[in-house]
């Protein structure tokens, strides 16, 4: 193993003040600071890209808190990789009237893809 890997590995165990995933969780919902997305993207940009992962709800939420900035920095749409071409006159009825049969159609929807997170990515909708 490379010399410099072995001593930032070991600097990174050192530093590390958490010892599982769910610690590592606690920790950054405790101590980190508000993201600027403003400054990410030029005043001229056409498209801003977040990834989230499926596993966790953290970035869901990220992704949730973010909209306001972006929003305001003049962002107007927002795609999502889970909705396939077949949904978009759901989600626009729904976006447009927050109808209840819409809703549990995004939300059956949804739920195919995280049982756990469906109303999040749903407050993602509402919030876009």
């Amino acid at each position: 193993m490379d010399k410099h890997f072995e001593k930032s590995a070991e600097n990174f165990t050192e530093a590390t003040p958490y010892d599982s995933f769910e610690g590592l969780t606690e920790f950054i919902t405790k101590e980190r600071q508000p993201v600027d997305y403003t400054v990410l993207a030029s005043p001229d940009a056409r498209v801003f890209a977040l990834g989230e992962s499926h596993l966790d709800s953290t970035t869901k939420q990220e992704v949730e808190n973010c909209l306001v900035q972006l929003k305001e920095k003049g962002f107007t749409h927002l795609g999502l990789e889970f909705f396939g071409v077949e949904m978009q006159p759901v989600i626009e009825n729904y976006t447009k009237d927050k109808n209840e049969k819409d809703k549990e159609v995004l939300l059956r929807h949804l739920k195919t893809y995280s049982e756990k997170d469906a109303e999040l990515y749903l407050k993602v909708v509402d919030k876009a």
